[in-house]
């Protein structure tokens, strides 16, 4: 009975210690998944410090970590935070004026937050659980400041901004290009001023004006599509801006006052066929051959952007033509206007024309009786630039018809419809400016039916009519068809 007795008591002591070995286990394992190493108080942690926190420098991705060592770390290198910081505070150092005013807040802010996780990440990777906690807190409110910091220093490095041109004008790469055609304009007797003054003089108004027309630089995303050519050219600001775009588009005008005066006549044009008619005139000429057009041809906007002069801009350099050839005209020239097919709203009848009609009113004088519009013919559908020289009219070749506006729209239409090579372009959207009011047709003719749906010009919309099927040739109001022809088989 003693031994039994003896027996039992070492299998409860067993059972006993078995038990406690589990609760040991047990505590374990909680005090791993806590992070921290089940040994001595203060052991430093087996697991991660923190989380990867993703940064979108202006869409290059990044991201920021903490060391097993507790120290904050960047993807990039891979560079400890407070490094990463430094580097970007000496770019950002070197900048125009106005990204270190915008970016500087940002750089203290950052560096206060990086001073703050460094320390939690101490404390963290020597054991302190609270401090673990709080390192996963505390990199979101780093990544923020940090973010904007590197994008400010990202856009400083920007070949956009490093070439100095947002901070002076003449540093831009296109100046030497604008000034060299005033020099070319200056030697062929289109300008009468000193060049190198003028040019240095209007290219810094220039700048000024597009710089005064973007949206508030404050942010780094706005200024990176500011620096690369990319803001909205037709926001509220920049369309303010375009009054003294108008200002700019006089001087250039005024420049080329010697044009003006020896022209017989002065173009003006709507779709693409009309301009090569207008600037094909002898003895005139048109906005795209004064020293105006040859200024800005072929030269990309101010901000960068590929595809050409704004259209706001255009608008503003055409009315500037259009109040020059107001005086000639009084002295007895002519404006000769050059339509094609779908031209029924277009720059000339929303500026052009306001333009001059104002300026010759007030000297009692109209519009219409000082305007002559030809119907150009378009070769093809598929390169309406081309005319076609088989056509003339007036001893014009490449034109249809020579007389009143809506006669020369209809000559126009009707000619297009009936050519067959090539596939019409897209039917434009609506247009904006509402088409001039119909003429009332001969009642002794049937008025035509299949003129081409009135379009956007190409300045503005750059869009044509679609194709329409072949109508007769009809006679117009003025009674001349629309080849150009009176009754009695003469023309014009």
């Amino acid at each position: 009975a003693e031994t039994k007795k003896l027996d039992q008591a070492a299998e409860d002591a067993k059972k006993k210690k078995e038990d406690e070995a589990k609760k040991a286990a047990a505590a374990a394992a909680a005090t791993k998944t806590a992070g921290v190493d089940p040994g001595k108080p203060g052991d430093k942690p087996k697991g991660p410090i923190g989380t990867k926190v993703v940064l979108d420098i202006l869409g290059d991705l990044q991201q920021q970590y903490m060391e097993t060592t507790g120290v904050p770390m960047i993807s990039s290198g891979p560079t400890p935070v407070a490094a990463k910081l430094d580097e970007l505070s000496g770019t950002i150092s070197k900048a125009p004026s106005d990204i270190q005013g915008a970016a500087t807040p940002g750089v203290a802010t950052a560096r206060a937050q990086a001073t703050q996780l460094a320390s939690l990440g101490a404390k963290a990777a020597a054991g302190d659980a609270t401090a673990l906690t709080g390192v996963t807190s505390a990199q979101p409110t780093l990544a923020a400041p940090l973010k904007t910091t590197w994008s400010w220093a990202k856009i400083a490095a920007d070949p956009a901004v490093t070439g100095g041109s947002i901070e002076n004008p003449l540093l831009h790469p296109y100046f030497a290009t604008f000034k060299a055609r005033l020099a070319t304009l200056s030697s062929a007797g289109h300008l009468t001023v000193d060049v190198s003054p003028f040019a240095e003089e209007l290219w810094t108004k220039i700048c000024k004006v597009v710089k005064a027309g973007t949206p508030a630089l404050t942010d780094p995303q706005t200024y990176s599509k500011f620096a690369k050519g990319w803001f909205e050219a037709k926001s509220p600001e920049f369309v303010k801006a375009l009054g003294e775009l108008d200002k700019l588009g006089t001087e250039l005008a005024k420049a080329a006052t010697s044009q003006f005066a020896t022209s017989q006549s002065f173009g003006f044009w709507t779709t693409d066929e009309g301009s090569a008619l207008a600037q094909s005139m002898p003895a005139g000429i048109s906005f795209e051959t004064t020293a105006v057009g040859k200024l800005i041809e072929g030269l990309p906007t101010l901000d960068g952007a590929k595809g050409g002069w704004n259209p706001e801009i255009w608008s503003a350099l055409s009315k500037a033509y259009a109040a020059e050839v107001v005086p000639q005209v009084l002295k007895g020239k002519q404006i000769k206007v050059s339509v094609g097919a779908g031209a029924s709203a277009s720059v000339w009848d929303a500026v052009d024309s306001v333009a001059v009609g104002k300026g010759l009113e007030k000297a009692g004088v109209t519009l219409e009786a000082s305007s002559r519009y030809y119907a150009a013919a378009a070769k093809s559908k598929a390169n309406r630039k081309e005319l076609d020289q088989t056509k003339q009219a007036s001893g014009v070749k490449g034109a249809l018809y020579v007389g009143s506006k809506s006669s020369a729209i209809a000559a126009a239409n009707t000619h297009f419809a009936k050519i067959p090579d090539g596939v019409a372009p897209p039917e434009a959207a609506k247009p904006a400016i509402p088409p001039p009011a119909p003429t009332v047709a001969d009642p002794a003719k049937p008025a035509a039916t299949s003129a081409a749906p009135p379009v956007a010009d190409p300045k503005v919309a750059a869009a044509a009519p679609p194709a329409t099927a072949k109508t007769p040739d009809v006679k117009t109001p003025d009674g001349k068809t629309p080849d150009g022809k009176t009754p009695d088989g003469k023309t014009p």
